[in-house]
């Protein structure tokens, strides 16, 4: 074999080896598992729900260290339904390293823990790393103007800023509805997507002839349910369905890369009247 033909030959192994490296680096497999105890005050499903969400956040930290972010939320600050409302706020924590793209091997237990007992999910989560940091000086202030309790039927709307030219999208989540899916509000038939920076409305009445009414889903039996509006700034134009899947949506933001977006998330409580 030539000198020439072994320098290629060994370059070659150098790039698959660092392809191969970097997939490991930026993508791990994490068992985890949570537990979450069941009282008077808290049901089965909704303790393996926190659970749930507890072995979520164990898996960041062991793949991503201690820097979690608590996302706060106005809705839970002064709420008799403490338990629900923790699972929510728990539920938008997120480490700025990263974000779970798959889950696997999901297996929830109910253990005997005298005098109480708990539930105990396991699974393995998919964890990629963020391969660019945070873009420090891009920043989009976002605020409900309502109150964080609404009654069914009233107009809701949302007022911001952002500081770079961005895209804006926004998502709803209605978690008694579907769990695993955001549906889209903002753009849509009545608006354009367009790049823009400074302050906004949503829905902006003297630009846009629609509006936006809080209610609840359809033959809902309870007489009040948690909304929650996730809002995207990005640098680049993100297409999403009216229907996402909230893990294919990790895995277009990863792709997007963490420098070129930033999120906020908004929560509010519709009653019925």
């Amino acid at each position: 074999m030539s000198k020439i033909n072994f320098l290629k030959i060994n370059r070659f192994v150098m790039i698959l080896l660092f392809i191969f490296l970097n997939k490991q680096v930026f993508s791990e497999w994490i068992n985890s598992s949570g537990k979450y105890y069941i009282d008077r005050n808290i049901s089965i499903s909704e303790a393996c729900q926190n659970a749930l969400v507890k072995s979520k956040n164990n898996a960041l930290r062991k793949a991503l260290g201690e820097r979690i972010t608590s996302q706060q939320l106005e809705v839970c600050t002064d709420n008799s339904q403490k338990n629900e409302c923790e699972l929510y706020r728990n539920t938008f924590n997120f480490l700025d390293g990263g974000l779970i793209t798959d889950i696997s091997d999901e297996k929830e237990s109910i253990i005997e823990d005298f005098p109480q007992k708990y539930c105990l999910v396991s699974l393995r989560a998919n964890i990629k790393k963020f391969q660019t940091k945070p873009d420090f000086n891009y920043t989009i202030n976002v605020n409900l103007n309502n109150k964080s309790i609404i009654n069914e039927g009233d107009e809701i709307s949302i007022s911001g800023e952002v500081n770079k030219n961005s895209y804006l999208t926004i998502l709803g989540w209605y978690p008694d509805l579907n769990k695993d899916y955001y549906y889209k509000i903002y753009p849509n038939k009545y608006t354009n997507s367009i790049s823009f920076k400074g302050s906004f409305i949503i829905p902006d009445i003297h630009k846009n002839k629609y509006k936006i009414f809080a209610q609840l889903p359809k033959d809902f039996k309870k007489k009040e349910a948690y909304e929650f509006w996730i809002v995207i700034a990005s640098k680049i134009k993100l297409d999403i369905l009216e229907k996402q899947k909230i893990s294919e949506l990790n895995k277009r933001l990863f792709e997007l890369g963490r420098s070129n977006w930033e999120i906020r998330r908004l929560g509010y409580k519709i009653v019925r009247n």
